[in-house]
């Protein structure tokens, strides 16, 4: 890629706050996953709860369905809390670790792909590597696993003309690559 004309350069520092707002986005994707499986557990946690406290000889069915109901509740405000936490952790934790985390990345790109360089590391990805790619309101997603993507917060742009051009060439590059503008608000 060293001997590519350059179409485009931009740098920025990704923060923590970037990061979080980039994973809340990619998580959104797996919601609907979450909720699918949450609506068959929760009726079965309902249900056997429900039977078990029925076959109990000192329980009315209406008190059986209300511990039935609060156990399935407090079980699911439990689960969100703490899956709340371990997200937040879970980002937390890949900000910290990362090496370039609170340096200054320079996006450098041509027709073959993108380079990120900074004063630890450089980085050259080809266009064929990148399997799909989002835009949402304040950032791009370049995939390059199903999981990991490069970060292209729109605030690296130095003019909205950058952005048009940044996402032409994208739209170009990528096969797959969906416009998400005004979700995630």
């Amino acid at each position: 890629m060293e001997n590519n004309p350059v179409l485009l350069t931009f740098s920025g520092v990704l923060t923590l706050e970037q990061l979080n707002r980039a994973d809340s986005y990619h998580l959104k994707n797996y919601l609907k996953n979450l909720i699918f499986i949450g609506l068959i557990v929760i009726p079965t946690m309902f249900y056997f709860t429900y039977n078990t406290l029925q076959n109990n000889d000192n329980s009315s069915p209406k008190r059986s369905l209300l511990i039935a109901g609060g156990a399935v509740l407090v079980g699911a405000i439990i689960g969100i809390g703490v899956g709340i936490r371990l997200r937040n952790k879970r980002v937390q934790t890949t900000y910290q670790q990362n090496p370039i985390s609170d340096e200054e990345v320079t996006y450098t790109v041509t027709e073959e792909g993108i380079q990120l360089t900074s004063e630890m590391s450089h980085q050259s990805i080809k266009w064929d590597y990148i399997i799909r790619g989002q835009e949402f309101s304040d950032m791009f997603f370049l995939f390059v696993t199903d999981r990991n993507a490069i970060i292209v917060p729109k605030f690296f742009f130095e003019k909205e003309e950058e952005i048009v051009t940044f996402r032409k060439i994208v739209l170009k590059k990528i096969k797959k690559f969906e416009s998400k503008i005004g979700a995630g608000k």
